[in-house]
């Protein structure tokens, strides 16, 4: 059975690491330090769900979930 793709951004390494050991099992994880490599992230690969910190150096969270949804609508169908 295929995982579905999870990318989550923050910018504090912790959680990322948490996060990635937490579901890891059950998902194909994708982290990124910054939206920076975030927006790398969505624009190299198909990811199925995307979740963001806030409050974030270069960009909020807002900001990076409306660059995934303006960006990635051909690989989603949405």
């Amino acid at each position: 059975m295929k995982k579905f793709t999870l990318l989550y951004v923050d910018d504090e390494e912790s959680n990322l690491l948490i996060f990635k050991d937490t579901f890891r099992r059950k998902y194909q994880i994708f982290t990124a330090i910054s939206a920076k490599a975030g927006i790398g992230i969505l624009d190299n690969n198909k990811i199925d769900l995307v979740l963001s910190d806030q409050r974030m150096p270069e960009m909020t969270g807002v900001e990076f979930l409306k660059y995934s949804l303006v960006n990635t609508q051909n690989q989603t169908g949405f």
